[in-house]
């Protein structure tokens, strides 16, 4: 976890812009942003913003009513189904669920 807490930001950045990620959904993904950018949040809440793009909002709307308010986006389910509405490309991602061993 501390190696993922000290990527650079472009590290980052190319890893959520992959298509494929070995996670169980990408609320998992959403998490690991929020851990990254708590981790420094001084120097990086500037990069909320840029990053959050690549999260696949269309991916969460099935959970929403399970979780907490997304801490650094202010987004509610309705606010993301009226992107989607409005001309966000829908993405998706394809997650690998792992087992753990």
């Amino acid at each position: 976890m501390e190696e993922f807490l000290s990527l650079e930001v472009t590290t980052l950045e190319w890893l959520l812009q992959q298509k494929v990620l070995n996670v169980e959904s990408e609320m998992e993904v959403y998490y690991a942003l929020e851990r990254w950018l708590d981790s420094d949040i001084k120097n990086r809440l500037q990069y909320s913003k840029e990053l959050s793009q690549y999260i696949h909002f269309e991916d969460l709307l099935n959970q929403f009513d399970e979780l907490p308010k997304l801490k650094y986006l202010n987004l509610s389910k309705d606010d993301i189904s009226e992107r989607m509405k409005n001309g966000m490309k829908l993405r998706g991602r394809k997650v690998n669920k792992y087992e753990q061993f």
